[in-house]
């Protein structure tokens, strides 16, 4: 789910940038089946694998004062929406697409980064 967020701002290494759209993937664990071939009951065993954190993408407006970091850089992620609430999470730069120069001196120059997420997010609001 997509949120428009007036006034979020994105932290991670040197980069800074106040955000347009987060957009995240969501978590998810993936089911492992471990049924043994001695099995005459005919039910299947499962166990839960590990947990992925997913991605998180950002929508901003690229700016000239603005660093990106490069692919696979590692540092911690921290989003401070307007109302003072902070997400915090370990990730790694995965995805940058620059801007669109062609459009008009009028347009907005809008870049998008996505980055990985690692380890258990710290939020503020839970």
């Amino acid at each position: 789910m997509a949120s428009d967020q007036q006034g979020a701002t994105l932290t991670f290494s040197t980069f800074s940038a106040v955000i347009d759209r987060i957009t995240p993937s969501g978590f998810d664990v993936t089911s492992i089946d471990t049924t043994p071939l001695a099995t005459t009951d005919y039910r299947t065993k499962m166990a839960a694998s590990l947990v992925d954190c997913g991605n998180v993408e950002f929508e901003f407006q690229f700016t000239s004062g603005i660093t990106i970091p490069a692919m696979k850089t590692a540092g911690t992620m921290l989003i401070t929406l307007s109302d003072g609430h902070t997400w915090s999470q370990s990730a790694f730069m995965q995805n940058y697409v620059p801007p669109d120069t062609s459009s008009g001196a009028d347009d907005k120059m809008m870049a998008t980064i996505t980055l990985e997420l690692t380890g258990a997010p710290t939020c503020s609001w839970w």
